[in-house]
């Protein structure tokens, strides 16, 4: 059930991700020019579209478990 949780907000979160990732790609052909408010926010969108959950299960190789 908390796997569950950690995807449900992972899936809540895909949209700001996707809207901060977008936003990044249009701030970057002019990046050097930026403010330091405008270097701040690129900064913010960098983390958001960072957030995301990176585990994977590992393969341990159990194929059967006798009980």
């Amino acid at each position: 059930m908390l796997y569950q949780m950690y995807q449900y907000q992972d899936d809540f979160l895909e949209p700001f991700r996707d809207f901060a990732r977008k936003t990044r790609m249009a701030f970057l052909p002019g990046a050097q020019y930026l403010n330091g408010t405008a270097h701040r926010f690129d900064a913010m969108m960098e983390m958001i579209s960072r957030f995301e959950l990176s585990h994977e299960r590992p393969p341990y190789g159990i194929g059967t478990v006798r009980v």
